[in-house]
């Protein structure tokens, strides 16, 4: 998949699905700068280092990115990079999605741009899968990106009302953090508490930088 259509207000955006795995090396490499000014810009201390900012092509092949591009020149304001991850639920393979990183730069914030670089891509894939059934992850330290998650999707865990988790919530999320830590940046360092799915000792993996302070 490779879409590219204006979203209003002279922006343009772009959806590139699993680029690593057909896109020529010289354009992968635009690519990817564009989504490392964007990080630059958006991350107050140091870079991120992992998924789709890494820059390799195994990494970009599993990856969803989703770029929004204003001005004139065109230039990045916003992207998401979400990845298709390889699991196994009840003897059949199959690929969830996990949401990953969404960043906007700062002088484009305020302006619904996480909206676009999720919500568009996400209708996108799940009308060519025929409408059916999609499992997908999310990793955050902030409590209400944590309940915007369960806002939006189907049967989410953890989420405030009714304990919905499935033997499938559990393997999924142990099959994440066991083969997929690179996809959000965790170090081997991390473990996952599956009572309270928590990870714990979570900033080792190049997503160091996105560790907020509560103090």
């Amino acid at each position: 998949m490779d879409l590219e259509f204006p979203i209003g207000r002279g922006r343009i955006c772009r959806v590139l699905e699993r680029p690593g795995t057909w896109m020529e090396s010289a354009e992968l490499a635009r690519v990817v700068e564009d989504l490392r000014v964007v990080a630059g810009a958006a991350v107050r201390h140091g870079t991120l280092a992992y998924g789709a900012l890494t820059g390799e092509r195994e990494r970009l092949a599993q990856a969803v990115l989703t770029i929004v591009y204003e001005g004139k020149p065109l230039r990045p304001v916003a992207f998401s990079a979400m990845a298709w991850l390889p699991v196994e639920l009840r003897g059949t393979k199959r690929d969830i999605l996990h949401l990953g990183l969404a960043l906007v730069h700062p002088e484009a914030r305020g302006r619904n741009l996480s909206r676009s670089v999720y919500g568009v891509t996400m209708l996108l894939l799940f009308l060519r899968g025929g409408l059916k059934p999609l499992w997908v992850t999310n990793v955050s330290q902030v409590p209400s990106a944590i309940g915007s998650f369960a806002t939006y999707f189907d049967d989410a865990y953890p989420a405030l009302g009714a304990d919905c988790r499935t033997p499938a919530h559990f393997a999924i999320a142990e099959q994440v953090i066991a083969r997929h830590r690179q996809a959000f940046g965790v170090g081997e360092e991390a473990e996952l508490d599956l009572q309270r799915f928590v990870i714990l000792d979570a900033y080792t993996g190049g997503s160091d930088n996105l560790k907020k302070p509560f103090t």
